[in-house]
């Protein structure tokens, strides 16, 4: 029987990411977990040294592949119970990841009560609910970990640390990708940006996740002559380029939160979303909130009549935020 706990944590790649905080807590009292995730983030989940076993999960896969989806889950079913899991932690609060500590066979599942998950019908899966206050996304999961394992982390402290290789400080790292069309900050600002740091002598580079993606790197690359536009590259390439840079710059994003809680300096750019609730966290970091009135609004679509109006010049909360701005953020991130 595994005296490990198994982490349940599947997915998005920013709920990944934020998770890594939490696991810092682990690793300073010599705590150790398995974790089950997410196919496509497997190379994340290992590099932390609070996590042993990782379990390759393809439930968004499996969903799509009728019967034969049916039979890789079973599989994985029997496999998972046949660890013998003692204690399961579902770090999600939703009824696929409370699916997924059921599976596991455990005596005790800890997770999220009835009015803390986001699926409060996920709790009914627990044998132990915790009550986890509102807030920031890493300090619920520090809490919920900490509640699950009998110690109360100090929220106050700041987490991560920063990196003792600083080989690439003259490399910068933007990160423009986002699945929401809101949280795209404008080609005409990357492009202001991209010029300023390399009149700063940095050396700029554009990362992509999806042809789109790279579409618009190429389109600001060529506006700012000497930044580089990168083709879409796995994930582990991509969280090694941020974990090496100099400065990352990104929009609310999973690599922009890796890069913080990795020690990078990096400067995140928040106009739709809330820095409250999901905000960098990192000995380096530096979340930049629009001070637009009706930021955050929490929305996958921008709804402001000036962006009906223009649609080009993109979210005008993201206006507030121009190059100058960054640059001062940049300073104070690389200086901290």
């Amino acid at each position: 029987m595994s005296e490990r706990p198994l982490l349940v944590k599947l997915s998005s790649l920013g709920d990944v990411a934020h998770t890594l905080v939490a696991l810092d807590d682990l690793a300073a009292r010599d705590l150790r977990v398995d974790w089950v995730v997410e196919e496509a983030f497997v190379e994340l989940a290992r590099g932390h040294p609070a996590v042993d076993r990782v379990w390759s999960i393809a439930l968004r896969r499996w969903r799509t592949e009728g019967l034969t989806g049916l039979r890789e889950l079973r599989r994985f079913a029997v496999r998972l119970r046949a660890a013998r899991y003692e204690r399961a932690i579902d770090a999600q609060g939703l009824l696929k990841s409370a699916f997924v500590a059921r599976l596991t066979g455990a005596r005790r599942r800890d997770g999220l009560d009835r009015r803390s998950a986001r699926e409060g019908i996920a709790a009914w899966g627990y044998t132990h609910r915790h009550a986890i206050p509102r807030g920031h996304a890493v300090d619920r999961l520090r809490l919920l970990f900490g509640a699950a394992l009998g110690y109360r982390p100090t929220l106050e402290a700041a987490v991560g640390v920063a990196r003792a290789d600083r080989a690439n400080d003259g490399d910068a790292v933007l990160l423009h990708g986002t699945a929401w069309a809101s949280k795209l900050y404008p080609e005409a600002l990357w492009i202001a940006l991209a010029r300023e740091l390399l009149t700063a002598d940095r050396r700029v580079t554009i990362l992509s996740g999806t042809a789109d993606e790279y579409a618009r790197a190429r389109r600001i690359a060529a506006q700012a002559a000497g930044a580089q536009a990168l083709a879409p590259e796995p994930l582990g390439s991509a969280m090694a380029r941020v974990r090496s840079a100099g400065v990352v710059v990104g929009v609310d994003t999973g690599l922009t939160h890796i890069a913080a809680a990795a020690g990078v300096p990096t400067v995140g750019l928040y106009g739709p979303t809330s820095a409250e609730l999901t905000g960098l966290r990192g000995a380096r970091a530096v979340t930049l909130q629009s001070d637009l009135d009706c930021a955050p609004c929490l929305q996958r679509g921008c709804t402001h009549p000036a962006f009906a109006d223009d649609r080009a010049a993109g979210p005008p909360c993201f206006a507030r935020l121009d190059s100058e701005r960054i640059l001062a953020a940049v300073t104070t991130a690389t200086c901290a």
